[in-house]
């Protein structure tokens, strides 16, 4: 019923949906309000030549997208041809009003127009897959077998007697681990190389097109008008290998979160990733020379109380006193925490930019405009006003409605130098009429 009841229409530069049996709903969306294209297909979609299309708007909540579960492809191809030339038509004025929107290019090529940025290589796929520990899958593989076995047979036993045989050799037993080491590598690999094995990153003067995927194929757009900050995450061993994620705030929402749509290849080289942020996007200039955090920073971490050591020191004492260097070495954890943490925060105010990094063991590099955050805050603790220090706080528009940045520490100047840099958002800022 949903799919026989199902109609949409074009009509000039608007799409309207009608849907509904006995609540009916009739929806009008200008290409205007559009910010980002996503198309998926699975290995159903590509046995009957359909496709998933989502239009992303800015609007939050439920009525934030519009999806159709399975288009035919030259149907989907043609509404996103449809879109994507008027709003070329409208940023450009050299674009006649009457243009045919229909004698266009395809999708395909209309995407490689743009300058290819990215595609990993393969030593990069290889690299992806030991980072983000793929080759563990076979652990839940086996549980999932063994489950599902356990309910036909006595696996307890079959499994007992297995044990028993392969511990009776050494032999036996390295051979065993071998095999089960070069299957669960093997199968990582697989799944790395089916996920990211077409990743292609496209980027033209107004929208970023990213394609992905062997079996399950999903194409998107972001408009770069949309992208309110820039983040780039690493974890501990990201940062040893020099590998980073880059994700891109965006306003409104920013795509299937299952797919994370708004992150770009999530094992990209770091001195690559702040190269591709600057060719993509050309408004975005990253100054690595930024400031650290001062000393009253560090002896403030290392005297502020941690409340969770002094729960978790509690309840070790009262239940489990026997296990009392845990407190000592939870201890020893938070402020082997902190202390990196320090070393890795950095603070600019560069131009109409703020750059902020911080974190210990996932960190966090994020620049945004000033044009593009939408709040501040200000504030102090009462052992921060003793150290002349301070914590701020920027906020920019994204999924579901905002995302928050905290830097903590820092000296309470730069905190009013802060405050200054972004009272002059005033003059950068066009309000709709």
């Amino acid at each position: 019923m949903k799919w026989i009841t199902l109609r949409y229409s074009v009509f000039d530069e608007t799409i309207q949906i009608k849907t509904g049996v006995f609540k009916k709903t009739d929806k009008i969306l200008p290409f205007d309000k559009i910010q980002n294209i996503h198309k998926q297909k699975s290995i159903l979609h590509k046995m009957f030549g359909c496709t998933t299309l989502t239009l992303e708007t800015g609007l939050a909540g439920g009525d934030s997208s519009v999806k159709f579960d399975a288009l035919k492809m030259k149907d989907a191809e043609q509404l996103e041809r449809l879109i994507l030339t008027v709003k070329e038509r409208q940023e450009s004025s050299l674009e006649a009003e009457n243009e045919d929107l229909v004698n266009v290019h395809n999708t395909k090529e209309y995407i490689t127009k743009g300058t290819l940025l990215f595609k990993p290589e393969k030593k990069d796929l290889l690299k992806a897959s030991f980072t983000s520990f793929s080759f563990l899958i076979i652990i839940p593989i086996i549980f999932g077998i063994y489950d599902n076995l356990d309910m036909f047979f006595n696996v307890d036993d079959i499994t007992n007697d297995f044990l028993h045989f392969i511990t009776q050799s050494w032999l036996i037993t390295s051979i065993l681990i071998t095999i089960l080491v070069i299957v669960s590598v093997t199968i990582g690999i697989a799944r790395t190389f089916l996920k990211y094995g077409k990743y292609e990153i496209y980027s033209d003067k107004d929208s970023i097109y990213i394609r992905k995927g062997v079996l399950e194929e999903i194409h998107f757009s972001i408009d770069k008008n949309k992208v309110q900050a820039v983040q780039i995450e690493q974890s501990i061993i990201k940062r040893i290998l020099r590998l980073a994620e880059v994700k891109l705030v965006t306003a409104g929402e920013a795509g299937d979160s299952e797919h994370n749509t708004n992150s770009l290849f999530p094992f990209m080289p770091i001195d690559l990733a702040f190269t591709i942020i600057e060719e993509m996007l050309p408004d975005y200039k990253i100054n690595k020379n930024m400031h650290r955090l001062t000393k009253k920073a560090l002896l403030l971490r290392m005297i502020r109380p941690s409340y969770i050591w002094l729960i978790v020191t509690i309840i070790t004492l009262y239940f489990f006193k026997n296990l009392w260097y845990i407190s000592i070495v939870f201890l020893a954890f938070i402020y082997l925490n902190r202390i990196i943490d320090y070393k890795n925060s950095f603070y600019l105010l560069n131009g109409e930019f703020i750059q902020l990094k911080s974190g210990s063991i996932w960190s966090i590099f994020i620049i945004s405009k000033r044009s593009k955050v939408i709040e501040i805050e200000l504030k102090q603790s009462k052992l921060q006003k003793l150290f002349g220090l301070s914590t701020f706080k920027i906020s920019n528009r994204s999924k579901p409605l905002v995302t928050d940045s905290y830097f903590e520490d820092a000296p309470i100047e730069q905190a009013t130098e802060f405050y200054h840099w972004y009272m002059k958002r005033s003059k950068e800022v066009q309000l709709e009429k």
